[in-house]
């Protein structure tokens, strides 16, 4: 299935237990079913470029930006954090994110649209 997640590295690890066990039995291998399924699914298929992880990563960074945004109390940590929020979104200066941010009244939203808008053109 195309949204399946497939880590074809793991095909091949050993599982090491740690503890008093580790020292008692020897590293456990994944059956040999599941290590040539792994080895078919992978001839001529470029390298997992974990493109799902990294996007997941980044929303949740968001949704951490937007929690610092509303936990803000006063009106000067607010506009920071907002300059930050979209500074982190647009990758753009600090003083070019300030100047857009106030010529829109610290509206995040219109901001970026309106960061990349003037960008497009």
């Amino acid at each position: 299935m195309a949204g399946d997640l497939d880590y074809p590295n793991l095909a091949i690890c050993k599982i090491r237990l740690k503890g008093g066990v580790a020292s008692a039995r020897p590293p456990v291998v994944l059956p040999q079913a599941i290590r040539d399924a792994a080895s078919q699914m992978n001839i001529d298929e470029s390298p997992y470029d974990f493109s799902l992880e990294r996007h997941v990563i980044k929303r949740q960074e968001e949704r951490e930006q937007d929690r610092i945004v509303q936990k803000a109390s006063s009106r000067e940590e607010l506009q920071s954090s907002t300059v930050t929020k979209m500074k982190n979104l647009t990758g753009a200066d600090e003083a070019v994110c300030v100047a857009i941010l106030e010529k829109h009244n610290y509206d995040v939203t219109t901001s970026i649209e309106a960061f990349f808008l003037e960008n497009e053109s």
